[in-house]
């Protein structure tokens, strides 16, 4: 799959299908938005409770962490390219809420293989 020329739309749709076939993050109980800046802003979030994953369109309020990057950096990071410590040092990602929780994330998307 090359995520390079999927829109972003396609990339949250595929992470939606693959998160409903298999969830390899039964013991996380955490929510996620993304604000990724492409031609305008846009926000998606992933909820993984009761061991089930979620994907939904938009920001959600009571997210544990906000993670903030532009779309080439998150395609970079979903590729396993962009090491998400790195990105946080280097300011290319800009995090709010729990960091346990957002270093636990890299490692759920680097194993759903996208």
């Amino acid at each position: 799959m090359d995520l390079e020329n999927m829109s972003l739309e396609e990339i949250w749709q595929t992470i939606s299908s693959k998160t409903a076939e298999n969830s390899l993050a039964e013991n996380l109980n955490a929510s996620y938005t993304f604000h990724i800046k492409a031609d305008e802003e846009k926000s998606y979030s992933l909820i993984f409770k009761d061991g089930k994953a979620e994907v939904k369109f938009g920001a959600i309020d009571d997210a544990n962490c906000y993670l903030s990057m532009n779309e080439s950096n998150f395609k970079r990071l979903l590729t396993g390219d962009l090491n998400a410590t790195n990105a946080f040092m280097t300011r290319r990602l800009k995090l709010k809420g729990n960091i346990g929780d957002a270093l636990k994330l890299e490692q759920i998307l680097k194993n759903y293989s996208l």
